[in-house]
């Protein structure tokens, strides 16, 4: 018998499986068993492609045009001796940048053992906020929201900057504009529950 061609459409892994025994002529529990291994092997590794698709798609020529900032810090000198997990965590964010498109990618982890709070100076901090107020960064990459700050005053005043410079802020849940008002938002509230977390 003559081999057939399927239809493009009918190779999505979204087609109805009632399908699947009449295309292709086989027992109904194997197509079922086929689909399921596929659908294991497969649907992570798509569905985080389209994340990243999606993900990427914010990031522009003007951004991968300028540097990428790592920003890398923990609160106390006993979570860098003890929690070495966060350190790798927050160094890895190098190759994400770079998996992303930029070319140049600095990190800056002066802030180690200092607190976010605002009690306590951080030279890494500002030099992060000089460089976005210098139009010289595409994007800081950091861990989650606490690592910037867990003040108000400093969060809002990066994010401000962010947003003038038209710097993105990405961390492992998205990437962010602060030119869009729902980044804005998501971010805002970040930052809120950052602070917040420090009176529990």
């Amino acid at each position: 018998m003559p081999s057939r061609s399927l239809p493009s459409t009918q190779l999505s892994l979204d087609l109805d499986r009632s399908l699947l025994p009449t295309l292709l002529a086989v027992p109904e529990e194997a197509v079922s068993a086929l689909a399921d291994l596929l659908l294991a092997a497969v649907g992570p590794a798509w569905t985080q492609s389209r994340r990243r698709a999606v993900m990427s798609s914010k990031i522009t020529a003007e951004h991968l045009a300028r540097s990428a900032m790592v920003y890398v810090r923990q609160s106390t000198m006993t979570q860098v001796l003890g929690n070495t997990e966060s350190q790798r965590r927050q160094y890895g964010l190098v190759d994400q940048a770079r998996s992303v498109g930029f070319t140049t990618v600095e990190v800056i982890d002066e802030d180690l053992g200092r607190s976010g709070s605002g009690v306590m100076e951080r030279p890494g901090f500002q030099r992060l906020v000089a460089s976005v107020c210098a139009g010289s960064v595409g994007a800081v990459f950091c861990i989650e929201a606490s690592r910037l700050a867990r003040n108000g005053r400093d969060w809002h005043h990066l994010i401000d900057l962010c947003a003038l410079s038209a710097t993105l802020v990405i961390d492992p849940d998205g990437i962010y504009d602060q030119r869009l008002v729902n980044d804005r938002l998501l971010l805002g509230l970040k930052g809120t529950m950052s602070e917040y977390e420090l009176s529990l």
